[in-house]
């Protein structure tokens, strides 16, 4: 995705790609070196090397739902230190019901469930293909509180 975003920037901008994976990392910075793409071994339930409230957008893939709650906790932390007051938070997740491949329905999160666990207002809902959703997240706007 880090590819597809530097796209979307016409190469412009940083994108930070961060995983915990030390191989895959070393291979996307060898594909991406003299780009704007900054290739990160981290972990974003962590304190991170980004700088406070210097990213427009943080996206998470199918992640979300292997995380215990000290990650959860712990990514709370590190997003509301590194997102701009206008930023937004984009997470992708399985549907919560039967598929033929994924997690376990008690490791699933519903949208709704997901809205209650991320501090900031939850916006656009997206349908990604059969079995995805993306939730879209607003940074600065006050949560609603109805579930």
């Amino acid at each position: 995705m880090s590819k597809a975003f530097s796209k979307a920037l016409n190469n412009t901008g940083r994108v930070y790609a961060l995983d915990l994976d030390e191989a895959a990392m070393a291979v996307l910075g060898n594909e991406t070196e003299g780009t704007n793409i900054h290739v990160m071994v981290g972990d974003i339930t962590a304190t991170t090397r980004i700088e406070d409230s210097s990213v427009d957008l943080v996206y998470l893939s199918t992640v979300f739902h292997g995380w215990s709650p000290n990650h959860i906790s712990g990514f709370q932390n590190e997003i509301a230190r590194i997102l701009k007051p206008d930023a937004k938070l984009a997470i992708v997740e399985m549907e919560k019901r039967s598929t033929p491949f994924g997690p376990p329905l008690d490791l699933r999160f519903s949208p709704g469930e997901l809205q209650r666990r991320i501090p900031l207002a939850p916006s656009t809902l997206i349908s990604v293909g059969e079995y995805f959703y993306m939730q879209i997240f607003e940074n600065g706007k006050a949560k609603n509180g109805a579930d």
